[in-house]
């Protein structure tokens, strides 16, 4: 597990956790936020760009976010959503990326 920070003039501004299983060649995005302040930046997308990115470096091929399916948590599913990953079964709220983690022509999986 790594944990990554964003700061923004010494302050921080942002936080992403990635979890890496290199014998199952899969990686997951762990808890991240974006302080309120900061949100609408582009520093959500940056942040998963970054953690996509190290995932693939560490040899993942399948990349996956959870997230609530509540209305609170509709911010998190339009920003994944916007960086390529979808909803993986329309019974679970984690979503997935399939090819290599951080491409940009990956696959989604369903």
């Amino acid at each position: 597990m790594k944990v990554y920070v964003v700061e923004d003039a010494g302050a921080l501004v942002g936080f992403i956790v990635t979890i890496m299983d290199c014998k199952r060649k899969i990686g997951e995005i762990g808890l991240n936020a974006v302080d309120p302040g900061h949100q609408g930046k582009g520093i959500g997308k940056m942040m998963y760009a970054f953690a996509l990115n190290d995932l693939r470096k560490w040899g993942a091929e399948i990349a996956y976010v959870g997230t609530g399916g509540d209305s609170a948590h509709s911010l998190a599913r339009a920003v994944y959503e916007a960086v390529g990953f979808d909803k993986a079964a329309p019974t679970t709220s984690g979503r997935c990326r399939r090819g290599q983690a951080g491409a940009a022509d990956v696959e989604s999986e369903t």
